[in-house]
C-alpha cells in the first residue's frame, strides 16, 4: 500500500513537471505506464469541449493531469477543472479557412 502511494506521488510530480514544461513524457503509477502529453501552459488560449460543444477558454491553473479553465465571456462561476483530452489549441485564421 505504501509503495503504491509513493508511486502515485512520484507520478503526480512527473506529470506536473511535464505540464509545466509542455513536454511529452511517460510516467508510471502503481506499475501502470501512463502517457503524459500536454503542450498546454498556464495562460494559453484554448478551446474546451463541454456538452459536445467547443468553447473558447483560457488555462488559469494546472495541477497535472488536470487544467483549470476560464470560459471566455462567462463569469468565474463557470471556471472548471478538465483534462487534456477535452482541450484543443485555439484555431487560427488559417485553420478556420481550411475547415
Amino acid at each position: 500500500m505504501k509503495r503504491n502511494i509513493l508511486a502515485f506521488l512520484a507520478c503526480g510530480a512527473l506529470m506536473a513537471t511535464a505540464a509545466a514544461s509542455g513536454k511529452t513524457v511517460q510516467g508510471e503509477m502503481g506499475g501502470v505506464k501512463v502517457p503524459i502529453s500536454s503542450g498546454f501552459k498556464k495562460g494559453a488560449k484554448v478551446q474546451v469541449l463541454w456538452h459536445n460543444k467547443w468553447y473558447n477558454a483560457t488555462i488559469i491553473d494546472i495541477k497535472a493531469p488536470k487544467f483549470k479553465v476560464h470560459f471566455t465571456k462567462f463569469s468565474d462561476a463557470w471556471d472548471t477543472w478538465t483534462t487534456s483530452d477535452k482541450i484543443r489549441k485555439m484555431p487560427t485564421a488559417k485553420t478556420k479557412a481550411a475547415v
